[in-house]
């Protein structure tokens, strides 16, 4: 290992489906990006992405005598969670965040001492929905927007819920281009995602731990506390990680290569001046074996919702027409004219099931009152 240079790092899991990403995905993504980036100024880039704050301090480091081997923190916390929409400019600059609490309405006390112009819903699940989108969408982003002179581009996830119609008409009134990322790449293509999040993270525990100690608080968090945190939280925003992130997921400014060489099986740029550029991690024998092994599968892609979006390239509103082809993944029956079962698409890998097929648990009067299209669902591979 100290002949050929080479250390032991930990490897992070990821899913099958963020480990496939292929370089000409890649270079397609960024190839309709140069012509979506054409002449707009830095400062009206942005970028969105929603995030959790659980409450939940983390496991911390402790000084200890040697010899103990099981070492217990007495702390106080919960499985519950707070949606936050975050979003920025590529010249790091952060605006009015939106928060989304799970239950059925929204009160006055759960808006006071948050960050100034924040934006607050509701949601049965407490994720993001197509109804709290266009909420941020037309009470955030869009003032924000027609301040800016020129062009507009937002990058943000592929997700369904993100493209409503009313969404895509006012972008294109606007002058405003949506532009969806590679599904599955937020780790490497989400500014956001790589740069920012991890160390909002950080401050968040410590402010919940000093929170705590103030408090004396032994319960959940109360909404009415929670705006007042997450003030806390984006006082300490720092600018540069933003724009770090732009930098380091190749978006501004441009520079695919940034995101190919992260990609596994490509070639790794070297840092040996003297070296030609690249470097061949493994010959041609050990490629193969792993090409059999852990390569992407050669299953046919399943026809879903309809017209997909092109990641890199504007949202159109003729790409939201939909033209309905499915199989169920689990009984393997596939949808025509006739059929009066109700379907639902797993969120993450875009495969459709029927409902009573999809594993959701519901009573069976519920049947028809469920609402498919703003309820959060994964299949069993994605869960």
């Amino acid at each position: 290992m100290k002949r050929n240079k080479l250390v032991i790092r930990i490897a992070d899991n990821v899913k099958p489906a963020r480990f496939e990403i292929t370089p000409e995905a890649v270079n397609n993504f960024f190839n309709h990006l140069e012509k979506t980036l054409e002449g707009v100024p830095p400062e009206n880039i942005f970028n969105f992405d929603e995030t959790n704050f659980t409450d939940d301090p983390s496991r911390k480091k402790c000084i200890v005598r040697r010899g103990l081997r099981r070492i217990e923190r007495k702390s106080v916390h919960s499985k519950q969670a707070f949606s936050v929409m975050f979003w920025g400019s590529a010249t790091g600059v952060y605006l009015a965040p939106m928060v989304v609490y799970k239950a059925l309405n929204v009160y006055t006390s759960w808006t006071e001492g948050g960050p100034l112009n924040t934006a607050y819903a509701s949601s049965k699940s407490g994720w993001f929905d197509s109804r709290a989108f266009e909420i941020w969408f037309f009470s955030v982003f869009l003032p924000h927007a027609r301040t800016l002179a020129g062009t507009k581009v937002m990058i943000g996830d592929n997700l369904a819920s993100h493209f409503s119609e009313p969404v895509i008409s006012c972008c294109k009134r606007e002058n405003i281009r949506f532009c969806p990322l590679i599904p599955n790449t937020t780790h490497i293509l989400q500014p956001l995602d790589v740069a920012v999040f991890r160390p909002t993270k950080i401050n968040w525990r410590s402010i919940l731990d000093n929170w705590r100690m103030e408090s004396r608080s032994t319960g959940c968090i109360p909404k009415d506390t929670f705006p007042q945190l997450l003030s806390r939280v984006c006082h300490k925003l720092d600018t540069e990680h933003l724009i770090s992130g732009f930098a380091a997921c190749g978006l501004v400014p441009i520079n695919r290569e940034k995101v190919l060489q992260r990609l596994p099986g490509c070639k790794i740029l070297t840092s040996d001046p003297g070296g030609e550029g690249t470097l061949d991690v493994l010959n041609e024998s050990c490629l193969s074996i792993l090409k059999q092994h852990c390569a992407p599968s050669s299953k046919p892609s399943r026809k879903s919702r309809g017209k997909k979006v092109i990641p890199g390239k504007p949202v159109d509103e003729n790409q939201l027409e939909k033209e309905v082809n499915w199989v169920c993944q689990y009984c393997e029956q596939a949808w025509n004219n006739d059929d009066n079962n109700r379907w639902i698409v797993c969120d993450i890998c875009d495969p459709a099931f029927h409902l009573q097929c999809s594993g959701l648990k519901y009573k069976r009067k519920q049947y028809d009152e469920i609402d498919l299209d703003n309820i959060h669902f994964a299949c069993d591979d994605c869960s």
